[in-house]
């Protein structure tokens, strides 16, 4: 999906709830940081290196570390996993929806636990 299409996907689930919501570039790159905190996207994962300047977070065993995510324009991919868009996605919801934050943080977790366990020891 490509950012604009994160927005477009966004606003439609609003619909009825927060439908005026601006869903700006900063939502969408706390939802992307959000996601890359609760698992090891693998798009994002590198290689230690003393002289990396985007590191997000390292992992337990010093030898990888998560970078941070790139946002890029409306016309560019997400910056993440395939598998994890659609979380982005639902915390974009829960951080712009009046009646169901709950509802698409929870969607959020259960993409991220879905993505884990179909990765599990890949990482």
């Amino acid at each position: 999906m490509t950012l604009g299409e994160v927005k477009t996907l966004a606003g439609v689930f609003l619909q009825g709830d927060n439908s005026k919501a601006e869903i700006d570039d900063l939502i969408v790159k706390s939802a992307i940081y959000e996601v890359a905190t609760r698992c090891e996207p693998l798009k994002l994962l590198n290689e230690v290196d003393d002289s990396a300047t985007d590191v997000f977070r390292k992992l337990l065993d010093d030898t990888l570390y998560v970078r941070k995510p790139n946002i890029g324009g409306d016309d560019d991919e997400l910056d993440i996993d395939t598998d994890l868009q659609t979380a982005v996605v639902f915390f974009i919801c829960a951080y712009l929806s009046f009646k169901n934050k709950d509802y698409y943080e929870k969607k959020a977790e259960k993409v991220i636990s879905i993505y884990k366990t179909n990765n599990l020891n890949v990482s």
